[in-house]
Parts: C-alpha cells; structure tokens; sequence
C-alpha cells in the first residue's frame, strides 16, 4: 500500500504536470492573443492547479485504499500477477486519479484566466 502511495504521489503529479503544460499551451494559443493574456491564464490555471494537488492526492489514496484496493485484487488475480501486481495496479489508480483531477482543475483556472484576459483589453 506504501508502495502504491508513493509511486501513485510522484507519478501522478508529475503526469499531472505534463498534460496540464500541455493543456494550457493549447487553450493559450487559442484563445490567448497578447502576452499579457498568455500570463494571465497561465498563472491563474498554475494557481488553481496548485491548489487542486494536495485534495487530489489525498482523494485518490483515500478513494483507491477503501474502494479501489478490493477491484486491484480482484483484477490482480484475474490477470495472474498476485500480490506484487495488487500494489502496482493501486498505484495506477492514484496516478489517474491524481492527473485527471489536477487537469481538470487547471483547465477551470485556464477558464478563469480567460474571463480575467478578455477584461484586461
């Protein structure tokens, strides 16, 4: 379980830092037209990531040691892997969790950052 929450932690936030570059460089090339605006929605969707890690980490260990540890095992056994695969999967969980939370929210700041650019004209 240990094992799962750290690799889960280190692996989700780092995905979670890719897809939302990622993401934002696509919404600021679309909607972003003067550098003023570029900044803008990159900190304001930075910020709301920030602020989205800590509960999506703590959700997804929460969410994956209660409800996702029982369908790890079951699908651990059902594809041979046994105890070892068990942790593995969880920690697949947690990184998913944690990236899809944290993307999500730093596509809402980017949102927001986008309401914030059109009124700096």
């Amino acid at each position: 379980m240990l094992f799962a929450i750290v690799m889960g932690t280190f692996g989700g936030t780092a995905l979670a830092f890719y897809s939302s570059r990622w993401l934002l460089g696509r919404i600021t090339s679309r909607f972003a037209h003067h550098v003023t605006q570029i900044k803008t929605v990159r900190v304001t969707a930075m910020v709301f990531g920030a602020i989205a890690l800590a509960p999506a980490i703590f959700l997804s260990v929460m969410g994956g040691g209660i409800l996702g540890i029982r369908y790890a095992g079951v699908l651990a056994e059902a594809i041979g892997i046994g105890e070892i695969g068990q942790a593995v999967i969880l920690a697949v969980e947690v990184i998913a969790a944690v990236t899809i939370i944290v993307t999500i929210n730093t596509a809402m700041g980017a949102l927001m950052g986008i309401l914030f650019a059109r009124g700096m004209r």
